[in-house]
C-alpha cells in the first residue's frame, strides 16, 4: 500500500480586490500576481490565496495557516504611521491595510513565519510601529525600474537570516518601488541596504520569530535563474516546522491555540 505524500504546508498569500471586466459582466475579483503562488508551490508549499476580510478574522485565518506571504501592491495609508499623504501616494486601500496589519499581529501571536515582499516589507514595518519614506529619492539609484531586471546592488548583513539564505555581502536585485521603511518598528532590525542607504531588507530581532521582509521582488525572476527560489524554500521550511510544532502541541490539522 502506497503512503500518501506529506501534506504541503499551507502558505497564505495576501491579495487585493479589483473590479475586473470579464466581458460578460464586471465583477469585484480577488487578484494576486500568479508568480507568488508559483514560487510557493515550487518551493514545496501549498499556496492559499487570501481575500481582504475583516481584521477580526485574522486570528482564525492564521490559525489555519502554516505561514504567510505579504505581497506587493499600492501604498500603505500614511495616516496609520502619522504622516500626511504625499503627491506620489497611490493605490491606498484602507480595508487591505487594516486586514494585513491584523494578519501580521496574529502571525506574531501564533508564531507563524512570514515573508513580506516590497509593500509587504513596508507593511511589516508599519505593523510594528515603524514609519515609511513616502517617496524615496532616485538621485543616486533608480528604485522605480519596471521590467524587474537587476537594477542595483544591496549589501546583506552577515549573521542574518537573509545572509544564511543568500550569503552575506553584495547581491544584485531588481527594484520597483517608490516607498521604503524609514523609522524601524519595534523588534525589527535592518539586514540589507542599498548604496544610497535605502533599507532593502528587515527581520525580527527575536531569534525564535521568522519574519523577513525584502524590498525587491524575488518572485519575478526566479523561474529564469532559480537564484531567488531559496528565499521561498526557507519560508516553506519554516512553515513546515510550524506545522510540526503545532502537532507536538497537541492541536489538530496544523491548528494551534493562542
Amino acid at each position: 500500500m502506497r503512503l500518501a505524500p506529506p501534506r504541503r504546508p499551507r502558505v497564505g498569500i495576501t491579495a487585493e480586490e479589483r473590479r475586473v471586466d470579464l466581458s460578460v459582466l464586471v465583477e469585484d475579483c480577488v487578484v494576486v500576481a500568479q508568480q507568488y503562488a508559483h514560487a510557493v508551490w515550487d518551493a514545496g508549499g501549498m499556496p492559499v490565496i487570501l481575500p481582504v476580510l475583516t481584521p477580526d478574522d485574522a486570528d482564525e485565518i492564521v490559525a489555519e495557516l502554516d505561514g504567510l506571504l505579504l505581497t506587493g501592491g499600492g501604498d500603505v495609508e500614511p495616516g496609520i504611521y502619522g504622516e500626511q499623504w504625499h503627491d506620489a501616494t497611490y493605490g491606498v486601500v484602507g480595508e487591505r491595510d487594516a486586514f494585513e496589519i491584523a494578519l501580521v499581529r496574529a502571525v506574531v501571536r501564533l508564531q507563524r513565519p512570514a515573508l513580506g515582499i516590497c509593500r509587504g516589507l513596508q507593511l511589516l514595518n508599519v505593523a510594528h510601529g515603524g514609519t515609511l519614506d513616502r517617496h524615496v529619492s532616485t538621485d543616486q539609484i533608480e528604485h522605480w525600474q519596471p521590467g524587474f531586471a537587476p537594477a542595483h546592488a544591496v549589501t546583506i548583513a552577515e549573521g542574518s537570516r537573509l545572509g544564511e539564505i543568500y550569503g552575506a555581502g553584495e547581491r544584485l536585485v531588481n527594484s520597483f518601488h517608490h516607498q521604503a521603511a524609514q523609522t524601524l518598528g519595534e523588534r525589527l532590525c535592518v539586514t540589507a541596504v542599498s548604496t544610497d542607504g535605502t533599507i532593502e531588507a528587515l527581520e525580527a530581532t527575536n531569534v525564535d520569530s521568522w519574519l523577513v521582509g525584502v524590498q525587491w521582488h524575488p518572485e519575478r525572476p526566479w523561474r529564469k535563474t532559480s537564484a531567488d527560489l531559496p528565499l521561498f524554500e526557507a519560508l516553506v521550511a519554516e512553515a513546515r516546522r510550524s506545522r510540526q510544532d503545532s502537532h507536538r502541541d497537541g492541536t489538530d490539522d496544523g491548528r494551534r491555540t493562542a
